[in-house]
């Protein structure tokens, strides 16, 4: 008996991936319970299957004892199939599913995913006598059954919903062509389809044809094609428009503030331009640099735009850069503190510690001092403001 469990296990391994071929996909396990009782059954696609039986793929149902619930599909000639493996999925597909029902009872019906549909598949049970929907990739369903169930007929509809698939588009222009796409729904039938905006807005609606359908005079933006398959079950394809030929301005400084007379270093990480424009907010205006330097003359606030151009379309961007001024003293005493600024620091006084900082807080040098009355620090410091701080206090000297 063991033995013929263990076979029994390679058995069906074997017809879940098939012989020799790489991991599965496109594949629903279906799982039928009650109580401590349960069964279930695989059902997959892939190419080169068919309706009939698939030497290697698929595997003839073994019913459990009276007491358990089954749950199985059936090939084109009537076989009971634990698994069944089908044709690739490239159109809706509708899957009977049959159970065998031991007794009068709730069951749920519940699924896992061993082999991952693609992007916006959806999959709803149907169930036959309630005419009720799940969409049993996330959700569970109940079937109650009044009396013991052993009908030919099948007792559920296992719906595949594949998404619309959009195989054309053309992206607004910013000199005011609209946009459009084509797309296709593999179905039997025409189906209604709404296509909405980002805010859920609704932009169009009509029916698929049997070959592929356009949407016309779109702005740029983000949209949801929704083709309802039953009821308010809809597949879904999202579609994103950007503007055809736009460029995108952007820049970056070295430093985020500055003083008069400091060169500030001005970069472009624009994209898609064919030109740029830079307007310091002074009344200057450079062409075509990537990269420029500039010196501010006098303090203030500037507003600093870049355009970046391509063709006929534009965008700017505007970014503030303040500029402070500065004292302009070329010497400063303070107690035990002597400051130059020809970039050397030069400390008279006793003892204690010699600090210097920059104004975020960054200290640039540290020495304590013993007993000196005189030491020069070799500090080359750009034009800037610092702080200098000496024993118990800190004074800011230029």
């Amino acid at each position: 008996m063991k033995i013929k469990l263990v076979i029994g296990f390679v058995l069906m391994l074997g017809a879940i991936t098939g012989y020799g071929s790489p991991a599965i996909t496109d594949a629903i396990k279906l799982r039928i319970q009650n109580g401590s009782h349960s069964d279930e059954t695989v059902i997959r696609f892939l190419p080169g299957c068919s309706g009939g039986y698939n030497n290697g793929y698929d595997a003839q149902k073994l019913f459990s004892p009276s007491a358990v619930p089954s749950i199985f599909t059936k090939d084109d000639a009537g076989t009971p199939l634990a698994i069944n493996a089908l044709a690739d999925l490239e159109s809706d597909q509708s899957v009977p599913v049959f159970v065998r029902i031991p007794s009068a009872g709730n069951y749920s019906i519940s699924s896992t995913i061993p082999g991952q549909f693609g992007p916006g598949v959806v999959i709803i049970l149907e169930d036959i006598s309630t005419g009720i929907k799940t969409n049993i990739q996330t959700q569970q369903h109940t079937a109650t059954f009044q009396t013991p169930h052993n009908s030919s007929l099948p007792s559920f509809i296992l719906h595949f919903y594949l998404p619309p698939k959009v195989i054309e588009f053309a992206e607004p222009s910013c000199t005011g062509t609209a946009g459009m796409f084509v797309f296709h729904k593999a179905a039997s039938q025409s189906l209604p389809y709404k296509l909405v905006d980002a805010n859920g807005s609704l932009i169009a609606s009509s029916m698929t044809s049997s070959g592929s359908d356009t949407i016309q005079g779109l702005p740029s933006g983000s949209f949801s094609l929704r083709v309802f398959q039953v009821d308010s079950i809809y597949t879904e394809a999202l579609i994103s428009l950007g503007l055809s030929g736009q460029p995108v301005a952007d820049f970056e400084t070295d430093v985020p503030n500055g003083v008069v007379g400091q060169m500030i270093q001005f970069t472009s990480l624009s994209q898609s331009f064919q030109d740029l424009e830079w307007h310091f907010g002074n009344g200057d205006i450079v062409q075509g640099d990537t990269s420029r330097s500039y010196v501010y003359q006098a303090p203030g606030v500037y507003a600093v735009d870049l355009i970046a151009i391509n063709g006929a379309c534009r965008d700017t961007i505007q970014k503030q850069i303040e500029i402070s001024s500065i004292t302009g003293i070329s010497e400063v005493d303070h107690s035990d503190i002597k400051v130059k600024l020809n970039g050397n620091v030069v400390f008279i006084g006793s003892s204690g510690m010699l600090k210097v900082y920059s104004l975020d807080s960054r200290l640039i040098h540290h020495q304590r001092i013993i007993d000196q009355k005189e030491i020069i620090l070799d500090l080359p410091l750009q034009t800037g403001m610092y702080l200098v701080a000496s024993g118990k206090e800190t004074k800011r000297v230029f």
